[in-house]
């Protein structure tokens, strides 16, 4: 996505975010995490706090589907976070209902949107125990949690919870404000969870942290009952014929097709619209789909607006390391060639 950046982080900070895991998850003395990516991404987020409770950490090599479920079997893990790609591929491993999960305690997502129709399957499948967490680097990875037993309805399964102890979160329009509850903006973060800066990068820093408020480019609104929603990043959503069309809420209708495994939704140029919304998606193993079928589908759960004037069904979809799709990848392959 760019030239990468290294985040300075405070002795406070670590000790904070570590409070934070520790406090907002509950950790017990007794807990066994596993390691199911790689220890510099989200997952290393997770071992410090379990530590700091007397708790244990194991590293597998090679984490795939079968391997982590058998982990998780063998160790008794009672902890463990993945991106929900990972999470995806793990719930449609063959055999996966017969295998022993009960002493996990928190299967945590983050790094990426879940859609509440995979949350739903995810927690048949483990039990209530799926949680998610929301955050970056620049301001920790648990900026916001969302614990299995605040989630009262069906709605709640869409957010990634409530803002955690020692971090302030807000939605703010592009001059400042911060807005009210129920409208969409830019999700904004400041306390002690918060970076220093980026290494030797000045002029970044300068334009990311502002006014002590760290700018996460990601688009968010909170309900009435504090739950905050991820609407996309600032760069994805989809200007088509003057209206705002999020990914997120395309990508779940999509995803609560029997057939769709996994859905990326993206804008592309258009003489007539500005932008066109298109979707790429992965078919479940055995499942049958036609894109026409699948765009009639989303028409009638959303309206035109919204509805992609194109589905392409796809073998698989381009990862990161940690299985983490890349939205902007997908959509270089179907850019009109020059």
């Amino acid at each position: 996505s760019g030239k990468p950046k290294a985040v300075v982080q405070s002795f406070r900070t670590v000790n904070a975010v570590a409070t934070t895991v520790a406090t907002a998850f509950d950790l017990k003395s007794d807990e066994v995490y596993l390691l199911t990516a790689p220890m510099t991404h989200g997952a290393g987020a997770f071992m410090l706090p379990v530590l700091s409770r007397g708790g244990r950490c194991v590293i597998i090599d090679k984490p795939r589907p079968q391997s982590i479920a058998d982990a998780l079997e063998h160790y008794r893990a009672t902890m463990t976070w993945m991106p929900p790609t990972l999470l995806y591929m793990l719930m449609d491993e063959p055999g996966i209902e017969a295998q022993d999960f009960s002493a996990l305690r928190h299967l945590i997502w983050s790094g990426a949107a879940a859609t509440p129709e995979k949350f739903k399957q995810a927690r048949k499948l483990f039990g209530n125990v799926v949680e998610s967490a929301y955050g970056q680097a620049e301001a920790s990875s648990v900026a916001t949690v969302l614990r299995a037993h605040d989630i009262i309805d069906d709605e709640a399964l869409a957010s990634v919870g409530k803002p955690t102890l020692l971090a302030h979160v807000e939605i703010m329009a592009p001059d400042g404000r911060i807005l009210p509850v129920g409208d969409a903006g830019e999700i904004v973060i400041r306390g002690d969870i918060r970076m220093i800066e980026y290494l030797e990068m000045p002029e970044v820093t300068a334009q990311t942290i502002v006014n002590g408020w760290v700018h996460t480019g990601d688009i968010g609104q909170f309900d009435a009952r504090g739950y905050l929603y991820i609407k996309g990043r600032l760069r994805d959503v989809v200007i088509t014929g003057g209206f705002n069309v999020y990914p997120l809420d395309v990508e779940d209708v999509l995803c609560r097709n029997s057939a769709v495994q996994e859905a990326v939704v993206f804008g592309l140029p258009d003489d007539k619209w500005g932008e066109r919304v298109e979707a790429a998606i992965t078919l479940r193993p055995g499942a049958s789909a036609e894109p026409q079928e699948l765009i009639e589908f989303v028409r009638q759960a959303l309206g035109p607006v919204k509805t992609p004037k194109a589905i392409h069904i796809l073998a698989d979809l381009p990862r990161s390391v940690v299985g983490k799709v890349q939205r902007r990848e997908v959509r270089e392959q179907f850019l009109p060639k020059a």
